[in-house]
């Protein structure tokens, strides 16, 4: 474990910058034992601490500070954040080495891998005449086409040899990142006589995130999707070009369209207006006669626009389902008396 930190100024301390390196091993973590406990127990051992987890990344800060002249000045400040975790030890038992846990992050993404929609007759009979099917279910057109990756560990313990049909042997690693890999932030002050203004942009990086459940397609519940999605679905005489599946209800076996797959994981980047903050404070030769030391008025807003984000249905911000970060605008006056 090690913390390794330097500051640094230049140009007469209007250039200020910090950088720290660290990695920090966690031991003896609360996780159950199951690779020791014969199946015949029928049952699972109790906790112990017993995992382990390696954390390192760097962050990095600078700041810039300067007058104009002697009315104005401005302010210029950036941070940027990496982190990765790895696992060192970890009680499992995988069938099949990628499917291991251990000397990986702990935020990799499982799931199939999708390979578009079904669009024509010739596909479909093509996939028919192969004995393809999804959790012993017949395709159709307008679903999202699951990837046939291999079969089961005993007849393919290599796992790369497909076997006609998809089912929980096909599951695989599908995203690096479910976690951001980097965060950063961008300042931005200015100050002329008693006006200031100073502006907050976050934003983060490096991860991926699936749509929403409730953002699949169903028919059982037609709100569950943006309208734009639902516009755009697939139908075979009425939008055979659609960028999105079919509309279709839950199946028994399993749903090959809303299932976890790559044709829902999305690239969850974003940079965000965080925060503006716009102030006047008025001259003390005027707040004075009113018997007031300082008074100013100010305005702030919150989470006001992204500034760019992959993803437009939903906020990428959310774990999950739920209403976007409200935007929030406030308006108010500072008193000292």
């Amino acid at each position: 474990m090690y913390n390794l930190g330097l500051d640094m100024a230049f140009l007469k301390n209007k250039l200020t910058a910090t950088v720290e390196v660290f990695r920090n091993k966690r031991y003896d973590m609360f996780a159950q034992r199951i690779s020791i406990v014969p199946v015949e127990l029928g049952s699972a051992p109790p906790r112990v601490n017993y995992g382990a987890l390696q954390v390192q990344g760097l962050d990095f800060s600078a700041n810039y500070r300067d007058n104009i002249n002697k009315n104005a000045s401005f302010n210029v400040a950036f941070n940027i954040g990496f982190a990765k975790d790895k696992v060192l030890q970890f009680d499992e038992t995988p069938e099949r080495e990628f499917n291991r846990l251990t000397g990986n992050n702990s935020d990799r993404i499982w799931g199939y891998v999708a390979d578009g929609i079904l669009r024509s007759q010739a596909e479909l009979d093509k996939l028919r005449a192969s004995g393809y099917k999804f959790n012993n279910q017949e395709p159709f057109l307008g679903m999202v086409l699951i990837r046939d990756i291999r079969g089961n560990a005993t007849v393919d313990p290599k796992g790369n040899t497909p076997d006609g049909k998809v089912d929980a042997n096909d599951l695989t690693w599908i995203g690096n990142r479910s976690t951001p890999a980097y965060n950063y932030g961008i300042t931005l002050g200015f100050k002329y006589k008693n006006i200031s203004v100073e502006a907050f942009i976050q934003g983060l990086g490096g991860f991926q995130k699936y749509v929403p459940p409730v953002g699949r397609f169903t028919i059982d519940v037609v709100g569950d999707a943006a309208w734009s999605w639902w516009n755009d679905a697939f139908e075979p005489d009425t939008n055979p070009n659609g960028s999105m599946p079919r509309f279709a209800s839950w199946f028994a076996n399993g749903d090959p369209i809303g299932t976890n797959s790559t044709f829902w994981l999305k690239d969850a980047s974003f940079a965000r207006f965080r925060n503006l903050n716009v102030s006047y404070q008025l001259p003390q030769s005027i707040s004075k006669k009113v018997g007031i030391r300082n008074a100013s008025v100010f305005y702030n807003g919150m989470n006001l626009f992204f500034l760019f984000s992959k993803v437009k249905e939903w906020d990428p911000e959310l774990q999950g389902e739920g209403m976007p970060l409200n935007r929030t605008h406030s308006f108010g006056i500072q008193l000292s008396l």
